[in-house]
């Protein structure tokens, strides 16, 4: 909790002083102390809660392709029930269109790419894109492959300070 502490306020404390790279270099100086911590102190790894911090056996390796291709396409619908899994299906469908779009929308608008209508341009590229990225993550058994709204802190990272115009 310490270490998650100090995280936060150094990045808080980046971000006010306009720090380029603040929260990216925040997560990095925090996670180089959480595995100094980890290696120094005597803590029981349970208190990490998931994923315990320590330092990598390699920078660079293949990944695990043993669970492409592992899924069953129906089996929500034999075990829970054909109505069920619909359900639950388009919640989630549901859910993660309208996060998509939403994030869509903010990033555009963080980058200046919102029309003056206020519509995105070739909005249906981005959402075929994502969708198909969607299944392709799903099919391999892959975490979800979506647009993420910290995609705004590196777009905001990107651009040019706004200069008076004086």
């Amino acid at each position: 909790m310490t270490v998650f502490c100090f995280g936060l306020l150094l990045m808080i404390v980046l971000f006010i002083r306009k720090t380029p790279g603040a929260i990216l270099l925040s997560i990095v100086i925090t996670t180089i102390l959480a595995i100094v911590v980890n290696s120094l102190a005597v803590i029981d790894p349970k208190t990490w809660g998931v994923v315990v911090p320590r330092v990598p056996d390699s920078i660079v390796s293949t990944p695990d392709f043993g669970l492409v291709g592992q899924f069953d396409l129906f089996g929500g619908f034999v075990t829970a029930g054909a109505l069920t899994a619909t359900i639950v299906l388009f919640t989630l469908v549901l859910s993660g269109f309208f996060d998509a779009m939403g994030t869509i929308i903010g990033v555009a608008d963080e980058a200046g790419l919102v029309d003056t209508r206020g519509r995105v341009p070739r909005l249906g590229r981005i959402l075929t894109v994502d969708g198909v990225a969607g299944m392709v993550g799903g099919s391999v058994s892959a975490s979800a492959n979506t647009v993420f709204v910290e995609s705004a802190a590196g777009v905001g990272e990107g651009r040019a300070p706004a200069w008076p115009a004086w």
